[in-house]
């Protein structure tokens, strides 16, 4: 299943792969070298996850930090992209703001999140969730 997410993911990304993507909680880095992006990175509080994702890099930048607050340049980054990240967060809305400022006008930002009624439900199950992905969106910035 991640696989098929993760090609989505690319697919979603488009023409941005050839500017700076931002993978958001990429724990060992595998959705940054699906995507292959021309300048990758990738940002995960897990410091393990990073050791792992540093150890087979491939050319990309991993780096320990908050995904809701990645302390990114405005208008720095062609896409920011996630999977099973956004319902996690505390404050949601915060994180869109800081996401959008840190998008390059007409970047993308591709959030992947479980999806409520899935057929195997008990796959998502996590007492972390802080959001019902069958909620829906959350609003706009």
């Amino acid at each position: 299943m991640w696989r098929v997410e993760a090609r989505i993911a690319r697919d979603l990304v488009g023409p941005t792969v050839d500017g700076v993507v931002i993978d958001l909680g990429c724990g060992s880095g595998e959705l940054v070298r699906v995507i292959r992006p021309k300048i990758g990175i990738g940002i995960d509080l897990n410091k393990q996850a990073i050791q792992l994702a540093r150890a087979d890099d491939g050319g990309y930048d991993f780096r320990i930090g908050d995904a809701a607050e990645p302390r990114l340049l405005d208008e720095s980054v062609d896409c920011i992209v996630h999977m099973h990240l956004f319902e996690h967060l505390s404050e949601p809305k915060s994180a869109l703001r800081s996401w959008h400022k840190a998008l390059k006008p007409g970047g993308r930002l591709v959030i992947l999140t479980p999806k409520g009624d899935f057929s195997h439900p008990e796959e998502f199950d996590d007492t972390d969730h802080k959001h019902s992905t069958a909620a829906g969106a959350c609003g706009s910035p």
